[in-house]
């Protein structure tokens, strides 16, 4: 990924990063960012990880970690308005990797976690009458 990804940016490298699982990927994204690049972190699949300190310092990287609930209120609604508006005009696509039946939750989730999936798992309901 990050020969891929110097290739893409004729070796610059990345400014920014949103990362889901910094425990998996912490060390790639580093590798990828470009110097004073930043990761957004918003998911770990372990509550633990490591990163190399000189790679990190020596490109001034910046670490931001996130989570929604802690917006304020006027922050959440003026960034749900602008996502609304992005998927209006169609600036916004989701990356359905796998659709499945609720009856299939089991295999569903251990999809997710084998990491296999590049998109997003959605889960179909039945209908209201039938649950």
């Amino acid at each position: 990924m990050a020969a891929r990804v110097a290739e893409l940016t004729a070796g610059e490298g990345l400014d920014r990063v949103i990362e889901v699982d910094i425990a998996a990927n912490g060390v790639l994204d580093a590798e990828m960012l470009k110097p004073g690049g930043c990761a957004v972190v918003y998911g770990g699949g372990k509550a633990g990880f490591e990163l190399p300190f000189f790679p990190l310092i020596a490109k001034n990287l910046a670490w931001n970690f996130f989570i929604v609930y802690a917006l304020s209120p006027a922050d959440r609604a003026g960034s749900e308005a602008v996502l609304r508006g992005m998927l209006e005009d169609g600036l916004l696509q989701h990356q359905i990797a796998r659709r499945v039946d609720l009856h299939d939750i089991v295999a569903a989730h251990e999809a997710v976690e084998s990491g296999e999936l590049v998109g997003n798992l959605v889960v179909r309901l039945p209908p209201a009458s039938d649950r």
